[in-house]
């Protein structure tokens, strides 16, 4: 709002993928990650997970400097339920995340064309992030999310 008046610009919206940027499992937690996934505990499930800590850090400044919507994206599963577990997660670790996702790789690239407020897809993994065209970003470390 400037001098009273409403804006009508829409925000950015971009896209991280969980997986290799945000959160990191190994060793026997990967085990019963599958298991409280496989009995419907997602969010016992995704508590599991090892937060990087710089990259909660960028997006709390991404998300007040410079605005920009972050949503979270899991190819973990396609389950919706994986979906609520994980902004379950972000909501407990108090992260700005607008939703999650939880798709596979291959429908988020068929889907993406469809939507025009996703900027951009960050991926720690280069081959999934290529999968996903111009919208595909790959993300070698913290200070590659949101560079425009």
């Amino acid at each position: 709002m400037q001098n009273g008046n409403l804006s009508n610009i829409v925000q950015p919206r971009v896209l991280l993928v969980f997986e290799g940027a945000l959160g990191f499992i190994d060793g026997d937690a990967v085990q019963e990650f599958n298991k409280l996934a496989s009995r419907g505990q997602w969010f016992s499930a995704w508590n599991l997970w090892e937060v990087n800590d710089l990259m909660a850090r960028k997006i709390w400044d991404v998300t007040k400097r410079q605005s920009v919507n972050v949503a979270l994206c899991t190819y973990v599963s396609d389950n919706a339920l994986a979906a609520v577990g994980l902004q379950e997660w972000a909501d407990e670790a108090r992260l700005p995340i607008g939703e999650c996702l939880a798709v596979k790789p291959e429908s988020l690239a068929r889907e993406l064309s469809y939507m025009p407020d996703v900027a951009c897809v960050y991926d720690a993994s280069y081959n999934t992030c290529a999968a996903l065209g111009s919208k595909g970003k790959h993300l070698r470390n913290v200070n590659d999310f949101c560079r425009f």
